[in-house]
């Protein structure tokens, strides 16, 4: 718990860990078994007086002491042999004093913190000699202080259990006396000081200061001096607008005392204080303060009524899980006698005065957690929850009865969230402490079924999953609670209820609680019907996944009758209309899956529920309807089932005109739901083969209802259209000789639209050709072909350069019919597509273009759609034209376009964009490895097998720079493959992301190194091929200014150094095209890429340094103060980095331009600097800069 976290008033003493007289286990599950690391963190607390002068020592110290104790926070019990000599030896470090006893409790905090302070405590030393010396720390010191609140924290819980010592504290007060004459108030006095001291303030001190102040006023001598004004300074403070921390505080003070006092000693301040607190308001303040008011008023309740255990209360016998497992088949009957439900008394036996004397009292408390429960905080809810339980396991049975009808109003239309779910928490504690007797559960049941299926909408979201949680909560409690044979006559309602929660919740966390209460009633109660079964399929782990639950586990459940019908009615009563779409969809596949289990259930109660909802107002429900129908009827066709009357037959070819007549009314746009869910409903129609073959006005709302989607802008809706089109088309016109002869008439249609102006229509009319199966296309084969190779190519026109979409789904569309079936050289569509109709050429030339498809847009770059697109299909065309002529392989391959390809595909894998690294990577190994035949027209294809073998390539990570540019940098050596590689090398070492810039800038420099020392004729050749990138790209700026930036890091690396030589021409090149690149620009990134690149050239020949300190003057005096600024900042360092070697300048001239661009400020007026920069330039022999004037006309 972090310094000002009050996570808890009084943490160490809620119990939260028990239940009733059962302890958790802890640490179930965990791999730990004993504490190994204890012998090295005894050495590193006794290493504390050697460094703890030395702070950063100490802290990488503590960071690995809390390291070590971290891993023991789910199993803390591990420590309890071994807390001893740790508290021990830090105990034995405080004593000594000085700065080492701050760094002591640190350390001591951190076993308070892991294992709980309730635990350490009470083995922290209690002798009286400590006493005065902690009380004399915490007197003395800020308390408040960030960087000592531990060792503030550790010394309270310390002194709380010093001052329980059964010693008089006046016979310290002589003893105090001589060692310090001027303090004049007594050991008590100092001690309730403290208390207060520490009761106010907000950090974990102030969390653990109740419990000083619990056990110090509950002393026999210190009740009569401190307790009465106390509480009086108490209960003022709660009832005044004080601030927080007092508040909290004495909330606090006061439960811890109400909860360690006897009650014949605190009696007598009940009616006081509970005044106090209801005038408080409380329950109008924060989180905390109603949560501490909470807590008070159930210790005040427990006063009130003595300690007893209801004789009343229900008490189950043996809660054996073997016994239940084994189905009580191995229990005698005197055992079975021994474990039979039993009520153990009655009320007579036991004197019930107080409830009489102290009924207003015990009254209002009970009304005031009762409105606790329904506080909006679940902290609140949670605490009154847990007050009820407590008292009213003191109270008689009749009034019990009353808490728990109230506690059942609760659950009302009525109420809010708040109060449903913390109603759950209380009848879980109760059922849990035995109080929910088990002629309730009539009454109890229905109300935890309704809770188990709570969802309050509120617009696009809801609110009632803790409601579901708590709910199988309470359904746990009651497996731990009740006997087998109590529960029986319930079984089939919960065990229901928990299916249908565990299966289709839309929430993780609420199918896993149901999971868990499910496994608890299997193994307690022995009677859920396959009850072993379902926990096998359905564990906490398969039921994390939504789609898993819904559509597999459901169905291997739903094999068992007793759970089918109420799954089918919970997916028609909530699930099939939810406001979530997902789980809609999801809801009506569950709901098809289910129906081959009652089929006919499906046919006569769920369909005719459903098609009258498919044009219902409410647009979930209508969208939901037309999902579930079109499922229900598809899987029901799949399995034989589907046997439709004529009546119902009507209602469903009836769906499509009632919806769009009501839905649309005659609008093309909008309702994207209905849109989708109607899509879907025609698609299961036709490929449940419904005999509407001849419905010809069927035909025609479906058609043109189909077509309007098509160019439909939401994706979703577009992709559910196009795929009902390919079924739809095959079922109703390809099958329908009525309707046959038109396929070709609709495929002109189509492929006319792709032509049209509006980029959507392009993209939702290629997506559809794409879709349709050969059968359909092969008689129009060419004309779609061609139009979709129109439609993939970049136009002319200006505004069609950015329609990336409609390119990309041209060339899937492409790939998707080429991928249909193989090629073959007959004339014979039976063995595949004929490929004397496939145009290769033309595609090949129209993917090459698309493989250099660069758009972007404010997205980005959208041009990586079509690469990607492309190198798909550039893949699946040469694969099939290679295994369409295996004898004779050049045939349909060119040698020429495969280097192309391959050259461009390489380039994507070591371009900066990971998906396209990935599929680049991917598809050039596949052509690369490709057998039956081989494709020979890689070229270099045996020595690149070598660099790219088989063994690599099945486990290779396409997305890890650092594996594979080290090994297509080799490629730089093959020319054929030199521009491309180098291009994309150029683009990544120059990109944004650091891993790809460095691992490209590496890989390059590596291959530079290891050819330079063959000679300098590969890093001259290489140097061209940058030039000739430059010079091809200029004013192309994603490749430009990567460009500069990655010459910029070569040259820093001295890998270039062969190239700044007088007979090598590359520096003057290189400055004539940075020139041109960054005239008229206003790009500052672009300038200073500049300004970088040339400050690097001037380790050049004279030549090439007298041109780029041409250029930097220019810069000196630029337009943007930035701009100057950088330019005399990386001139300088270039200037003290090269200058030795490369200017020939005279010492005291080089010390005066240091002076220059070090000293001047260069963001002052232009006007200013020119003579600065003038005589810079007279200093280094470098022509002034003149300021062109604009010519006349």
């Amino acid at each position: 718990m972090s310094k000002g976290s009050r996570q808890s008033l009084v943490e160490l003493e809620e119990g939260e860990g028990t239940v009733g007289d059962e302890e958790f286990p802890l640490g179930l599950g965990c791999a730990l078994d004993l504490f190994r690391e204890k012998d090295e963190v005894v050495g590193i607390l006794k290493s504390l007086p050697d460094i703890y002068v030395d702070k950063s020592a100490a802290e990488t110290l503590y960071e690995k002491y809390q390291r070590i104790l971290d891993r023991y926070q789910e199993q803390p019990h591990l420590l309890d042999k071994h807390i001893e000599e740790m508290i021990e030896i830090l105990i034995s470090q405080v004593r000594i004093g000085s700065s080492l006893k701050y760094l002591s409790l640190k350390f001591l905090r951190q076993i308070f913190k892991v294992r709980g302070p309730k635990e350490v405590v009470k083995r922290m030393p209690h002798e009286i000699a400590d006493l005065v010396p902690v009380l004399i720390y915490l007197e003395s010191e800020n308390l408040d202080d960030p960087n000592t609140w531990e060792s503030g924290y550790v010394l309270v819980m310390w002194l709380s259990i010093l001052v329980i010592n059964p010693f008089n504290l006046k016979l310290l007060d002589g003893q105090q006396e001589e060692d310090n004459q001027n303090r004049d108030s007594s050991i008590a006095a100092r001690l309730m000081n403290v208390c207060k001291k520490c009761l106010v303030l907000n950090n974990n001190i102030g969390s653990a200061a109740p419990f000083l102040v619990a056990k110090f006023l509950t002393r026999p001598d210190m009740q009569q001096i401190y307790m009465s004004d106390f509480i009086d300074w108490t209960c003022k403070n709660i009832q005044e607008k004080t601030a927080f921390g007092i508040r909290v505080g004495s909330f606090a003070s006061l439960s811890a005392i109400f909860k360690h006092a006897k009650r014949q000693e605190i009696l007598h301040y009940s009616e006081k204080v509970l005044k106090a607190v209801i005038s408080s308001e409380y329950e109008k303040c924060d989180t905390v303060l109603r949560k501490a008011g909470t807590k008070l008023v159930q210790r005040i309740g427990m006063v009130f009524l003595r300690t007893k255990i209801a004789p009343w209360r229900y008490q189950r016998g043996s809660r054996s899980l073997l016994m239940n497992l084994q189905g009580n088949k191995a229990l005698s009957q005197k055992d079975v006698e021994k474990c039979d439900t039993q009520v153990n008394g009655d009320d007579e036996s036991v004197n019930y005065q107080e409830v009489s004397q102290y009924s207003d009292s015990i009254e209002a408390i009970l009304d005031k957690l009762l409105e606790s429960l329904k506080d909006k905080d679940t902290i609140v809810r949670w605490s009154a929850a847990k007050g009820i339980g407590r008292v009213t396991n003191r109270l008689p049975k009749d009034y019990a009865d009353e808490v728990v009808e109230n506690l059942l109003q609760s659950f009302s239309p009525r109420e809010s969230n708040g109060a449903w779910h913390g109603g759950c928490l209380a009848l879980a504690e109760l059922s849990r402490r035995g109080l929910l007797l088990p002629e309730r559960l009539e009454s109890v049941i229905p109300v935890i079924n309704k809770a188990m299926v709570y969802d309050e909408i509120r617009g696009n979201f809801s609110v009632g999953s803790h409601v579901r949680d708590a709910a199988c909560y309470v359904l746990w409690a009651f497996a731990r609670a009740f006997e087998p044979k109590v529960v029986e006559p319930y079984v089939h309602d919960i065990a229901t209820s928990l299916i249908v929660v565990m299966l289709f919740d839309r929430e993780i966390n609420c199918r896993r609680a149901a999971s868990a209460a499910f496994q608890e009633n299997v193994g307690r109660q022995g009677n859920f019907p396959h009850g072993i079964d379902i926990v096998t399929v359905a564990d906490y782990f398969s039921i994390g996944n939504r789609q898993n639950a819904f559509t597999t586990i459901s169905l291997d459940i739903g094999k068992f009758k007793v759970y089918t019908i109420p799954m089918i009615d919970h997916l028609i009563a909530l699930k099939f209309n939810h406001f979530d779409g997902s789980v809609r969809e999801l809801a009506a596949e569950a709901l098809g899956k289910l129906g081959q289990f009652e089929p006919d259930y499906m046919l006569t109660e769920i369909l005719p529920k459903l098609i009258p909802l498919c044009y219902d107002l409410d647009t979930f429900t209508s969208n939901g309807a037309l999902y579930s129908v079109g499922q229900i009827i598809l899987k029901l066709f799949k399995i034989n089932k589907l046997e439709l009357t004529e009546k119902t037959l009507d209602e469903i070819r009836g769906i499509a005109h009632k919806v769009i007549e009501r839905k649309f009314r005659g609008s093309t746009k909008g309702n994207e739901l209905i849109r989708q869910g109607l899509c879907f409903l025609i698609m299961c129609m036709a490929r449940a083969k419904l005999p509407l073959h001849k419905d010809d006005e069927f035909l025609t709302i479906t058609y043109k209802f189909l077509l309007e989607n098509i160019p439909n802008v939401d994706r979703k809706t577009k992709t559910l259209a196009t795929d009902c089109l390919r079924h739809y088309f095959l079922e109703f016109y390809f099958k329908n000789p009525s309707r046959q002869s038109s396929i070709s008439g609709i495929l002109e249609q189509f492929a006319s639209q792709l032509k049209t102006a509006s980029m959507p229509t392009r993209q939702g009319f290629a997506f559809a050709l794409g879709n349709f199966p050969l059968e359909i296309l092969r008689e129009n084969f060419q004309l779609v072909m061609e139009a979709l190779v129109s439609c993939a190519s970049v136009q002319t026109q200006p505004n069609t350069l950015v329609w990336a979409e409609s390119r990309r789904e041209a060339v899937l569309a492409i790939n998707n019919i080429l991928s249909d079936g193989p090629f073959t050289l007959e004339d014979d569509w039976d063995k595949g597509i004929p490929v004397q109709l496939i145009s290769h050429k033309l595609l090949y030339e129209c993917l090459l273009v698309g493989m250099d498809d660069y758009t972007t847009d404010k997205r980005g770059d959208i041009g990586s759609w079509v690469r990607e697109a492309s190198m798909l299909c550039i893949e699946t065309l040469t694969t099939k034209l290679t295994e369409c002529s295996p004898a004779n392989p050049d045939q349909f391959l060119d040698s020429t376009v495969v280097t192309k390809f391959m050259g461009l595909i390489a380039k994507q894998a070591v371009e900066k964009i990971d998906n396209l690294r990935v599929r680049a990577g991917k598809i050039f190994s596949n052509l690369l490895h490709h057998q039956n035949p081989i494709i020979e027209q890689v070229p270099q294809r045996s020595q690149i097998v070598q660099i790219f073998p088989a063994e690599f390539v099945a486990s290779a990570n396409w997305r890890s720079t650092s594996q594979t540019f080290p090994r297509f940098v080799e490629l730089l050596k093959f020319e054929e493959y030199t521009y491309p590689i180098l291009s994309g090398f150029v683009v990544s070492g120059g990109s944004l992301s650091d891993r790809v810039m460095k691992d490209a800038n590496g890989a390059v420099k590596n291959y530079i190194h290891a050819s330079g020392a063959m000679g300098d004729a590969e890093i001259i050749r290489i140097s061209e091929i940058l030039l000739q990138i430059f010079r091809d790209n200029l004013k192309v700026e994603r490749v430009t200014l990567p460009l500069m930036k990655f010459v910029t890091q070569l040259l820093q690396s001295n890998v270039l150094s062969p190239l700044l030589t007088s007979h090598v021409p590359f520096g003057v090149k290189l400055i004539d095209l940075v020139k041109s690149e960054v005239v008229n620009t206003t790009r500052i990134e672009k300038i200073i890429a500049a300004i970088d690149l040339l400050c690097e050239l001037i380790q050049g020949p004279p030549d090439v340094v007298k041109n780029s300190l041409r250029r930097l003057m220019v810069y000196l005096c630029h337009g943007y103060p930035r701009i100057r600024s950088i330019t005399a900042q990386k001139l300088y360092e270039s200037i003290i980095t090269y200058a030795d070697d490369t200017l020939d300048v005279l010492p005291e001239n080089l010390e005066e331009v240091m002076s220059l661009l070090s000293e001047t400020r260069w963001d002052q007026e232009i006007s200013t600097l020119k003579p600065h920069r003038n005589r810079i330039c007279d200093l280094l022999d470098v022509p002034k800069p003149n300021l062109l004037k604009p010519s006349s006309s």
